[in-house]
């Protein structure tokens, strides 16, 4: 387990759950009624397709992360992406707005393709050998934390506690019962992504709880207030 003090870490909540991860299955009606997830859409009519603010998450890791350096400090980055699914570049493109709005400089030192525990286990041992000595990278962002929470656990047990990281990760979203049960829902619905760090944990409801109030960003931010605001697209 990584301790809490080991790292400077910031999680994005964003993306949704498929219900293949579930441990219950969907009834055999829901998958006539179509579902989309992530970039892929089963067959069927889509009847609503619901998101997460990605771009919204990889930016509040941008402005978080620069907050955490003094003004005259350059980002020594590594990346953990994933190019071949949209959201995680929206994430990538709403990081580097957000550095880029607080006019922090940067250093890209190397870039590693990871999305799964594995493949984050890998790219942290990784790090460790392109990166052997303490301070050579001092900032980190991975697009999910299907690779990222490997990656702070391999950063944590090697005692390179002076690399802050931000993440991104899921966020499980469901109107499927209203579907079922012929309600009108809206065509396209965007949530807002929470940011989880040392100062607002203790807001966080954990994934299945409701979006957490509006609050006073204790960082630098060019939008000081978080907004409890989701967005709705209506045919």
């Amino acid at each position: 387990m990584v301790s809490r003090r080991a790292l400077q870490t910031a999680m994005l909540l964003t993306g949704l759950t498929p219900w293949a991860a579930r441990a219950t299955p969907p009834s055999r009606a829901f998958w006539r009624v179509g579902m989309l997830y992530w970039s892929n859409t089963i067959a069927g009519q889509l009847a609503s397709y619901i998101t997460s603010n990605n771009y919204q998450a990889g930016y509040l890791g941008g402005e978080y992360l620069a907050s955490l350096f003094t003004a005259d400090t350059t980002l020594r980055l590594v990346l953990l992406e994933y190019p071949a699914v949209s959201s995680t570049v929206e994430r990538l493109n709403g990081f580097f707005d957000g550095l880029k709005d607080r006019n922090r400089t940067y250093q890209i030192m190397n870039t590693y393709r990871a999305v799964t525990p594995k493949a984050g286990r890998v790219a942290g041992q990784k790090i460790l050998q392109d990166f052997p000595e303490k301070n050579s990278i001092n900032a980190l962002f991975a697009v999910s934390d299907g690779e990222g929470l490997s990656v702070v656990k391999a950063l944590a047990d090697a005692g390179r506690h002076e690399i802050a990281v931000a993440l991104v990760d899921g966020d499980p979203a469901d109107i499927t019962y209203a579907i079922l049960q012929g309600k009108p829902v809206p065509q396209h619905i965007t949530i807002p992504t929470f940011p989880i760090t040392r100062h607002t944990l203790s807001a966080y409801p954990g994934w299945a709880g409701p979006i957490p109030p509006s609050f006073k960003k204790t960082w630098a931010s060019s939008q000081p207030v978080w907004q409890h605001l989701i967005t709705q697209t209506r045919p």
